[in-house]
């Protein structure tokens, strides 16, 4: 049994206060896994022949032993890659970015200042497109994260183009989920039902990526999700009410195999009778647009 990849929430500490934040960022737990933990951790994925961590937050660089745990990964063969609002990147960290990490997922909120400033604070639109210019320069992989509300829904080819003139490496689409802080800003970020149609019908008419469109999301006992404390679910939507019905265990009290087994036996079988409330979401994490950069096509999902 095996596991090909797994998104690792490292921590909940946050620099900014974005408006959508599904996971209400900011203060860091005072449970987080320790570094010994994270690294048994990254043991046991070593030896289920994991392919890829997805490393995101929070904000994995206001850790201080964030870079030590991501580079044991490649020290254990594991492809990793990094989410992050790029605030916290510069001369004096790209160099160990590029050596450990396949790729950079920057977050990118809108095609003005005007609009990602709104939902992530002031100056840090001009900040990111400044560090996203420093990673290309560098070599790192750089894949623009994008998350949609009707906020900036109106804005989507421009986030595309702007994706295109920085020569991203792709560009990784969600919608809004409306869960923790972005309860608070409903009406700035639902989308409707025709505004989700429009962007299906835009995706389909010619640019160039994948969009998959069967019904069931991408997750399996093959991908799941490891919170900042160590409990795994099946993904981060699934973790947000911290239901018992998906609650798989927590890496101090049981193996990852455990958990995966648990997955198969008990929650899968949800999942197959497509009864997943949070299913448009993890779908949504399907849409992939750009050119694959063919050195991290096990990272690129």
């Amino acid at each position: 049994m095996e596991i090909k990849t797994i998104s690792w929430s490292f921590t909940n500490k946050c620099n900014l206060n974005c408006l959508h934040c599904i996971v209400d960022a900011g203060k860091e737990y005072h449970d987080e896994l320790s570094t010994i933990e994270s690294k048994n951790v990254v043991d046991q994925l070593s030896q289920l022949n994991c392919n890829c961590i997805h490393f995101t937050g929070g904000e994995c660089l206001t850790k201080p032993n964030f870079l030590d745990v991501a580079e044991y990964c490649l020290k254990k063969d594991i492809n990793t890659t990094l989410v992050t609002n790029a605030t916290l990147l510069d001369d004096t960290n790209v160099d160990i970015i590029k050596n450990i990490f396949n790729d950079v997922r920057v977050s990118l909120n809108g095609a003005s200042e005007k609009t990602h400033d709104f939902i992530r604070g002031k100056g840090n639109f001009n900040k990111t497109l400044k560090v996203i210019d420093l990673l290309n320069n560098a070599g790192v992989p750089v894949i623009f994260f994008v998350t949609l509300g009707s906020i900036n829904y109106s804005e989507i080819t421009d986030i595309i183009k702007l994706s295109r003139v920085y020569k991203a490496a792709g560009l990784k689409i969600d919608s809004v989920v409306i869960e923790g802080r972005a309860l608070g800003y409903q009406e700035i970020f639902s989308l409707d039902a025709q505004q989700t149609q429009s962007l299906v019908d835009e995706f389909n008419n010619g640019l160039s990526g994948i969009l998959e469109e069967d019904d069931l999301c991408n997750i399996s006992s093959q991908s799941l999700y490891l919170s900042p404390a160590g409990d795994v679910y099946p993904c981060v939507h699934l973790s947000l009410n911290k239901s018992k019905r998906y609650f798989l265990g927590n890496v101090r009290e049981m193996t990852i195999l455990q958990m995966i087994q648990k997955f198969n036996r008990e929650i899968l079988p949800d999942c197959k009778n497509k009864k997943c409330i949070y299913k448009f979401y993890s779908k949504g994490s399907n849409y992939i647009l750009g050119t694959k950069n063919p050195n991290n096509s096990r990272c690129l999902s």
